[in-house]
């Protein structure tokens, strides 16, 4: 399923835009930098982190929901990685 053409994302200015999976595997990759295998980590992370947002069923999220649902996702992964996400995420 192409996400970028049945899901918008909210940004914090109130502009919609498609939402793109690769741009959060790459947030997530860089905070997973400092692990031995941050590529499959940060795929599988993502993945998951696409579930929990789309599991609301909404076909607009918005960034904050992305951020929350990824730093509470990589805190259960990786505590250091969180924090560093969410030091490039303010």
């Amino acid at each position: 399923m192409d996400l970028s053409t049945t899901h918008r994302v909210l940004s914090s200015t109130g502009v919609l835009s498609p939402f793109a999976r690769d741009v959060l595997f790459i947030s997530i990759f860089e905070a997973l930098r400092h692990r031995q295998a941050p590529a499959s980590e940060a795929s599988a992370l993502s993945e998951t982190i696409v579930t929990k947002l789309f599991a609301k069923r909404s076909a607009e999220i918005t960034t904050t929901e992305i951020k929350e649902v990824a730093i509470a996702v990589l805190e259960n992964f990786d505590p250091i990685a969180a924090k560093v996400y969410e030091a490039t995420k303010r």
